[in-house]
């Protein structure tokens, strides 16, 4: 009895293994959402779909959803690529841009960020083809901007498991570009990831680099332990904005920065969103500012760099 009336309360449960080879996503995707399907034609007054692994602050339906999405071939209709400027401090030499990478769910109206898909394209295993879509993108934008006359550095975050023979090919074929004054390509390798495999990462390093990519170092939040292998890098967000918010002239950012110079390498500071620590970054030596106080990423390349006042 509900309310003092009878009422009748149905459920429906639909179930798919997981116990499928590696290479049959799109089957266990198609299998689970069926399952789903079926259980909301039965009528249960409440429906749910559930999967594995669902990353906190995320419902089952939506992570199924995204490996939904996850399980297509990257391309225009469920990825989008927006682009961010970075700012350098000491002269601007050439339009500089890092590459976002988020889905893009036409049902849903939506764009999903990297930081709620990517540890479930991880588990799944196609976080490398993402990254190598994002990146075969950001090489065809190069050769556009080099047969114009026109300077263009981009910054693509990639995981190591996408350095693979065909991606390495590819590369191999465009090198010439980096050999042109003002464009360049730059990958950018997380810290936390590459100390867990360090021996991966350095190999990965060297290869890129003898294809006259440069490499950068993600989420710096302490002494880097591999400065050498990188020509540029990257603090963490929330360290970055811890140190500011200490307001005692910056000493970690500082101390960091002077080190990485002290290597020849480039600093940037992302995630700044007001005027206020420009003075103390640029007195720190930090070599590139760039967040939503400068722009937030967007889908054009229209930033004008020589229009800037720092």
């Amino acid at each position: 009895l509900i309310g003092g009336q009878e009422t009748v309360l149905t459920a429906s449960c639909g179930f798919v293994s997981d116990r499928l080879a590696q290479g049959q996503l799109e089957r266990w995707v198609n299998s689970t959402l069926a399952a789903h399907h079926l259980a909301s034609r039965k009528g249960g007054n409440r429906v749910e779909g559930g999967v594995g692994g669902v990353p906190e602050g995320m419902s089952m339906e939506q992570a199924t959803r995204l490996r939904s999405l996850l399980s297509e071939p990257p391309g225009k209709s469920n990825v989008l690529l927006e682009y961010q400027p970075l700012v350098q401090l000491r002269g601007q030499t050439a339009d500089q841009y890092e590459v976002f990478v988020r889905l893009r769910d036409q049902e849903a109206n939506q764009v999903v960020p990297a930081a709620k898909y990517r540890g479930i394209a991880r588990d799944l295993g196609v976080q490398d083809r993402v990254d190598a879509y994002a990146l075969h993108t950001a090489i065809e934008l190069l050769g556009e901007h080099a047969r114009a006359g026109k300077s263009l550095r981009l910054i693509v975050k990639l995981a190591v498991q996408a350095v693979g023979d065909r991606l390495l090919d590819e590369l191999s074929r465009q090198r010439m570009l980096w050999s042109r004054e003002g464009i360049s390509l730059c990958v950018l390798l997380d810290a936390d990831v590459a100390m867990l495999d360090v021996e991966r990462h350095v190999e990965a390093c060297q290869v890129l680099h003898t294809l006259g990519v440069r490499m950068a170092l993600g989420r710096i939040g302490g002494q880097p332990n591999l400065p050498v292998l990188f020509d540029r890098m990257t603090f963490d967000l929330a360290f970055i904005r811890r140190d500011i918010a200490r307001a005692r002239d910056l000493a970690d950012v500082r101390l960091i920065t002077k080190l990485a110079t002290e290597f020849g390498r480039e600093v940037v500071a992302p995630g700044i969103e007001d005027a206020s620590a420009v003075a103390q970054l640029w007195s720190c030596g930090v070599h590139y500012l760039q967040g939503d106080f400068i722009r937030p990423p967007g889908p054009r390349l229209d930033y004008d760099f020589h229009d800037i006042n720092m």
